[in-house]
């Protein structure tokens, strides 16, 4: 069953680096975002543009870290719904720290691969041969339903249960 609800993970690989992306997906992460990040100055979000401000933790009054956000309203983000990013440090405490605030605030951890295609279709792209993988790319950005071998099941087909991509517009 499909949840209408607000979801959390890191968008980046685990471990420490420069830039750490902390992605909410859902009905509330604009809220989310609003309750747990200040823009720098005067500035404010608009659509797809990097804005510099601080990532904060409403609850005690302090600042987590310098931090860029952005936001994908729906229906134009990967996932279809509103998307909201942290663009912070990439220290694997501070993300936590970061993912922890936005719990407390009403988004819920991420399943894994819950932000990506439907079942089936990162797995397809990810195993098989090179002439296999780019076949099944051009199917997942043909929303699953490009040319298949004959016989071969739609695996592109959205699975009850699971978030599904829809096409940026």
């Amino acid at each position: 069953m499909y949840l209408p609800d607000t979801i959390v993970a890191p968008a980046t690989a685990p471990g420490r680096g420069a830039v750490a992306i902390v992605r909410l997906s859902g009905p509330r992460a604009l809220e989310i975002l609003s309750a747990i990040w200040k823009p720098a100055g005067h500035s404010e979000l608009k659509a797809r543009r990097l804005v510099l401000g601080e990532g904060i933790d409403p609850e005690r009054g302090i600042t987590l870290d310098r931090a860029m956000a952005v936001v994908f309203p729906a229906p134009h983000s990967f996932t279809g719904e509103d998307v909201a990013e942290l663009h912070c440090h990439g220290g694997p405490l501070l993300v936590r720290k970061i993912i922890s605030v936005a719990m407390a605030h009403g988004a819920r951890f991420a399943e894994p691969g819950e932000y990506g295609l439907a079942a089936g279709e990162l797995e397809e792209v990810a195993g098989g041969s090179p002439a296999e993988n780019a076949a099944a790319s051009r199917r997942v950005l043909e929303g699953g339903d490009g040319p298949r071998r004959q016989g071969e099941p739609d695996r592109g087909a959205a699975r009850p249960g699971r978030r599904t991509a829809r096409p940026e517009g």
